[in-house]
């Protein structure tokens, strides 16, 4: 309760680093299960204030951080993974969003999930065929949030495979 209580600092500095020990928390292996689906599940409800989003999509990320997207994590996880990955995807596609030109630490979360070398969409595609129904309907959400503009969503046929974000090699 007490770092949920500094995500609402005025500071800026202190929001991020709420944000960091929230990270922190997740890789403590005896708690890592109750830990990260928590964790996961109030920064997924965090991304969606456009004020702290900037900083949840800047904070740094494990190299590793993709591997909670394998189908091998439990479903439950997986699905709030899943939800994060789309909150946070729907949220830089905003019109409000896109007006600023962002710059992202080459370690971020941005960078995990959305930058050039990213490989969440081979994570995403295999995940398409989780034995978990729910798991698959939140991958194939995840993909439509990737694949346009959050602006552009109601009519699809706008969306051009130029930009796709799965056309990347």
């Amino acid at each position: 309760m007490l770092v949920g209580s500094m995500l609402d600092d005025k500071d800026n500095s202190v929001r991020i680093q709420a944000l960091n020990t929230l990270k922190a928390f997740s890789g403590i292996r005896k708690f890592r299960l109750k830990i990260q689906v928590q964790a996961i599940r109030l920064l997924s409800s965090l991304a969606q204030k456009n004020d702290l989003l900037y900083d949840i999509l800047n904070c740094q990320v494990h190299s590793n951080f993709l591997n909670l997207f394998q189908a091998t994590q439990p479903g439950s996880l997986l699905f709030e993974v899943l939800l994060f990955a789309e909150r946070l995807s729907e949220g830089r596609n905003t019109s409000h969003y896109r007006a600023v030109k962002w710059h992202y630490n080459e370690k971020s979360l941005h960078e995990a999930l959305f930058g050039d070398e990213s490989r969440l969409a081979d994570r995403l595609l295999a995940l398409v065929i989780h034995p978990e129904e729910e798991v698959q309907i939140q991958a194939c959400k995840v993909i439509v949030s990737l694949q346009c503009p959050q602006d552009m969503q109601v009519r699809p046929s706008f969306c051009q495979a130029s930009h796709s974000y799965f056309d990347r090699e």
